[in-house]
This record gives structure tokens, C-alpha cells and sequence, in this order.
């Protein structure tokens, strides 16, 4: 039986990178970059002023003192939008009003903020006095400053967050090349499930698992589509399967175990797919099946809930962030500390995924792993916002104990 590495690992490697499309700027926000993208222009374009105030020669106020205040003339005003070399150029003895934003104008070398300036007006004309020198380049962002033309804005990988999509605009770019969502098919298998909004009888269940997974899956960046239930017989099994010809991926909820009524990995046999593997050393989600058939591959997820959520954010999501080439395939666990009163018990020969509440906010952060631990209970995942991770080993741990957490979020 695999451990959880090994089969994470087996199936990243099977994932293909997908095809490139180019997207308006605003409606490729939350996808992935395809390449990397080059400023096209400098950022400030332009020498421009952080402030509000008076641009000057910082060398006229070299002996500014509130005793022996420095007057210079004000000559103009220059504001966002104007052209620096259309509007009035400091010279010896004279400032300019400038507003945040606009361009600094020719001559001067430095800003002055408006509130420590004092306005006098004087046989009709505008003085600015001084009480104090101004440091070379003060308050003056340069152009180039922040990202200079030809620097990588954007590059192969990194999802388009709106701060990055700000820097891309910003650049230059209009539209920008991503990687195509991959497109990924979600078959539930079971007689006993009924479809979202239809009443259930008292003996079947609601097909929530679809839909849960299919969330986490569009919210990880992948194109989902929901092909409804599958009966319990090999027929119904194979024929649904026989509807994701156009899909990358095929996931099945449920049918994985042994039973009688249990058809995803004959079906699949019978259509012709390789089962690269089939079982995981985990709880909850051990009876994972993974298999290929040509470029194509299928994912059976157990049908309790909690064990399919997991198997999404264990081994579905990386596959996406794999094949949009994202940076980080796989997140990062957090190291906390175990709050709970009780050890916390499990099986030696299994990784063990505890659903928990983790309070962030301390140092380390607090693990409290939640009463509700059946693979059948989706109400302690609900209330959870990480997962305890639990190594094969050791079968209890104590309270105080260093745990990791994969956080949700």
C-alpha cells in the first residue's frame, strides 16, 4: 500500500501541462500566467512627486532656519496629467506647486510638503517661505523606480491576484497569456444517491459529495463538469465513464471498496484504463484509485464525504496547480502545538488527516483536533479550517505535542 507521498508523487508525475490562452486582462484575474511577461513601459513612467507641495532647488534652502526663513517665488503649478515639459521649469530663487502624481518639472531636484510651507502674497505675487533645508531627491519618485521597462511583471506560473494584475496593467498589458483550465468530469457512483434538489426518501442520500468536490476543484482553477449518478451496475458505470472523452480527467466519488456493488475500478478495467495504483496508507480516503488511459486520467475518490474532501485537497488540487505549472504544487504545513486535553489516538500504519480548529493567531498556533472524526460525519469538516497531520507511527499524541496542520485557506 502506498504512503500519502508516494502517491501524490505518482500523480503529479502522470500530469501533462495544459494548452495557452490569451484573456483580456480583467477576465484572466485568478488564473495562471503563461511565460513570463515583460514591462513594457517604466513604472512611474515619469520623475513625479510623492507629495502634495512645492517643488524646488533643494541647494536654495541650504540656510533655511525658522530665524532666517528662505522666500522663493512661486512660478506655477504643475498637477497629474500635465506634460513636465510643457509647464514652468525652477530655476534660482523660484518653486513650483506640484500636486501627488504630477510630473516633477525641469530644474528642481526636490518636494516640499505643503504644510511645512507658509504662503505670502506679496505686490501680487505668490511667495513660499522655507524654515528648514529639504534633503536632495525629497518626496521625488523616479521614473523606473518601482519596476523598470523591461523587467518580468508577471511570470510562468503565478496566478493573476489583483495586486499582480494591478503591476500587469500597470505595464502595459491588455491581455495576457494563461494556461487553459483543465477539464475534469464528476461522476457520483451509488443506486442510493438522488440528484441536488430532489426530494429523498428515507433510504437514499443527497449527492452532496459532487458538488463539494466540484467546488473545491473550480476554486483551485480547474473547469468542472457534473455527469449526474451511476447506478449500481457495471453498464451504468461504463457508460457514464464513456462520456468524458473531451475531459482530461475523470473523477468518481464512491464505488471503490470492495463490495459487490462497488464498479469504478471494473468499469474502468473494462474500458480500457491502466490502474496505476489503488489504495493509500491514509485515513480517511485509503481505498483511492488512480488510473491512465492514454493521455487521460481517473481519479476514484472514496463515497464518504470527508474522505473525498480529502482526497481533493491531497491529491486533486495539486494536479490542477501541476498542470497550470503553478509554483507551489503542494502547500506548505504549519507547525502548532496540541491543545486537546485527551490524546488524540489512531493507527500506527496509517497517516491520519484530523479534521481541526487552528487558532492562527498565537505563537505557536493553537491545534485543537475536533470531536467529530468519522469519515461519514461532514459536519466537524464544516467546522474545521485545517487538517491535523498524523505520520504513520505513533499512536497517540499527547497534549502540548508539536503538530503540523494543513491549513484550508
Amino acid at each position: 500500500m502506498l504512503q500519502v507521498h508516494e502517491a501524490q508523487k505518482r500523480m503529479i508525475a502522470e500530469v501533462q501541462p495544459l494548452g495557452v490562452e490569451r484573456l483580456s486582462l480583467p477576465d484572466a484575474a485568478g488564473r495562471i500566467l503563461a511565460g513570463p511577461h515583460t514591462a513594457q513601459r517604466n513604472l512611474p513612467p515619469w520623475d513625479n512627486s510623492a507629495m502634495d507641495g512645492f517643488a524646488v532647488r533643494a541647494e536654495d534652502l541650504k540656510s533655511a532656519s525658522n530665524e532666517n526663513p528662505t522666500r522663493l517665488k512661486v512660478i506655477g503649478e504643475v498637477a497629474c496629467g500635465d506634460v513636465a515639459a510643457a509647464g514652468p521649469s525652477v530655476t534660482t530663487g523660484t518653486a513650483v506647486r506640484i500636486n501627488t502624481g504630477a510630473p516633477v518639472p525641469a530644474g528642481a531636484n526636490a518636494v516640499v510638503i505643503k504644510e511645512q510651507v507658509r504662503l505670502q502674497n506679496t505686490d501680487d505675487s505668490l511667495y513660499a517661505q522655507f524654515t528648514k533645508p529639504v534633503p536632495l531627491q525629497a518626496n521625488v519618485r523616479f521614473a523606473g523606480e518601482d519596476v523598470a521597462a523591461g523587467i518580468t511583471v508577471g511570470d510562468d506560473g503565478q496566478c493573476i491576484t489583483p495586486a499582480r494584475l494591478s503591476l500587469l496593467a500597470s505595464a502595459g498589458f491588455s491581455q495576457v497569456d494563461v494556461y487553459q483550465k483543465p477539464k475534469i468530469a464528476i461522476l457520483a457512483s451509488g443506486s442510493e444517491l438522488v440528484p441536488l434538489g430532489q426530494q429523498a426518501a428515507p433510504h437514499q442520500i443527497i449527492n452532496s459529495n459532487a458538488h463539494a468536490v466540484a467546488a473545491a476543484l473550480k476554486a483551485a482553477g480547474a473547469s468542472v463538469r457534473i455527469l449526474g449518478i451511476a447506478r449500481d451496475t457495471l453498464d451504468d458505470h461504463v457508460a457514464h465513464f464513456n462520456q468524458v472523452a473531451e475531459d482530461e480527467w475523470a473523477v468518481s466519488i464512491g464505488g471503490v471498496s470492495m463490495g459487490e456493488k462497488d464498479w469504478v475500478r471494473p468499469a474502468l478495467e473494462q474500458l480500457g484504463a491502466d490502474q496505476l495504483f489503488w489504495k493509500v496508507a491514509m485515513r480517511p480516503g485509503k481505498p483511492l484509485v488512480f488510473a491512465k488511459k492514454g493521455a487521460q486520467l481517473f481519479v476514484g475518490l472514496p463515497g464518504n464525504p470527508v474522505s473525498a474532501l480529502v482526497g481533493t485537497e491531497l491529491f486533486l488540487k495539486p494536479m490542477v496547480r501541476q498542470a497550470q505549472k503553478r509554483h507551489k504544487v503542494f502547500k506548505t504545513p504549519v507547525w502548532g502545538e496540541l491543545m486537546n486535553d485527551d490524546a488524540v489516538t489512531k493507527r500506527k500504519d496509517f497517516a491520519t488527516y484530523f479534521r481541526a480548529k487552528v487558532n492562527f493567531g498565537t505563537q505557536p498556533p493553537q491545534v485543537l483536533a475536533l470531536s467529530k472524526q468519522s469519515s461519514g460525519q461532514i459536519s466537524g469538516l464544516a467546522e474545521a479550517n485545517a487538517l491535523m497531520i498524523t505520520p504513520v507511527g505513533p499512536e497517540r499524541i499527547e497534549k502540548g505535542s508539536a503538530v503540523q496542520v494543513l491549513p484550508f485557506s
